[in-house]
């Protein structure tokens, strides 16, 4: 096919192999009617489209955590894996863990371009899991546990010194525990695609044993307070204090007295803690002894009264005893031995 302009060629190669073209070039030689020639030969390879095809070493659908093996054919020059719309990597095989539509498109030593039929991956989440049921317990109590999870075609729960009541396999189990010491309830559950595991430790007890936890030290300065709690593992809470009794799981303490929680699990299992003793320290406000009138230019000498840890006057010192020489209204703040400041 003859091309424009004159001495191109354009050539449509129909198909794949070696091929070749001849040129030949004659000129006059001079006024004569003879002809000068020469020839040249071009050898051209003539490479095919590449049809990349995706193999996947795995199912297309798994469990989120999961991943799959992408690849394709080999010998290219260049790759370049789309997933969406992006390009993900350029290597010649992906291993991969998320959802979505994934092409490869594959460039050959001939610089002739190829992109795959797409491939869909699946990732499905795995089950949310949770064993709701009380982990202290007493020697011989029945207790329930439930599976708190969002959709779940299987269950399969399992026991460790506790005598499991059939069936194993529903979203709840009843549970006698046998023996004083540990145990735990396991629940493996299934969606279809995804597994999920929790574990619940349960603490065998002959009877329970709640534990007060102070948020500070048991000593208080009058007017203030301090929070008590217990853990929140029980269904019922009752406690004596000096004002009387209370049902929640923490109290607010400001009386002084002895401090007693009382304890139940919902399997007939109770216990009373140790006493936790409040102290409410009223202290000895401080007294100012000295001189209230003075002549212009005397002096004045100021004393706190004795038996406290620091002074802080009104001035700034922080002596028990001062000296002043101007009328006006002095004060001191006075921390007593036990740190509580007046």
């Amino acid at each position: 096919m003859r091309g424009d302009p004159p001495g191109t060629l354009h050539i449509r190669w129909d198909q794949s192999g070696s091929g070749s073209i001849r040129c030949t070039l004659r000129r006059p030689l001079g006024s004569t009617d003879r002809w000068c020639e020469s020839t040249t030969d071009l050898t051209v390879t003539v490479m095919e489209y590449p049809d990349p095809v995706i193999f996947a070493d795995g199912p297309l659908e798994f469990c989120e955590g999961d991943s799959i093996l992408l690849r394709t054919i080999g010998g290219m020059r260049s790759y370049r894996w789309i997933m969406d719309g992006d390009t993900v990597s350029t290597a010649e095989a992906i291993t991969t863990r998320e959802g979505g539509e994934y092409r490869v498109l594959v460039t050959n030593a001939g610089g002739c371009d190829g992109i795959s039929d797409p491939v869909h991956i699946t990732v499905h989440p795995a089950p949310d899991i949770a064993i709701r049921g009380p982990r202290v317990v007493c020697a011989g109590s029945r207790v329930t546990y439930t599976a708190v999870t969002g959709s779940v075609v299987a269950y399969n729960w399992t026991v460790g010194n506790g005598i499991a009541e059939p069936p194993s396999d529903t979203d709840s189990i009843s549970v006698t525990w046998a023996e004083i010491g540990g145990g735990y309830v396991r629940l493996v559950v299934d969606n279809g695609f995804c597994r999920a595991l929790d574990s619940l430790a349960v603490t065998v007890l002959d009877s329970l044993s709640p534990v007060i936890v102070p948020a500070g030290p048991h000593l208080l300065c009058e007017g203030d307070s301090i929070q008590l709690e217990s853990d929140p593992v029980y269904t019922y809470y009752r406690w004596d204090t000096p004002a009387g009794a209370r049902y929640t799981r923490s109290i607010t303490a400001s009386a002084g007295g002895i401090y007693r929680l009382y304890a139940e699990s919902g399997d007939g299992c109770s216990g009373t803690s140790d006493p936790v003793e409040i102290l409410v320290h009223i202290p000895d406000p401080p007294r100012i002894t000295g001189p209230t009138d003075l002549c212009i230019g005397d002096t004045a000498i100021l004393s706190a009264s004795t038996g406290y840890r620091s002074y802080l006057w009104s001035t700034g010192s922080n002596e028990r005893v001062i000296t002043v020489c101007q009328s006006g209204q002095y004060q001191v703040s006075v921390t007593d031995l036990s740190l509580i400041h007046i």
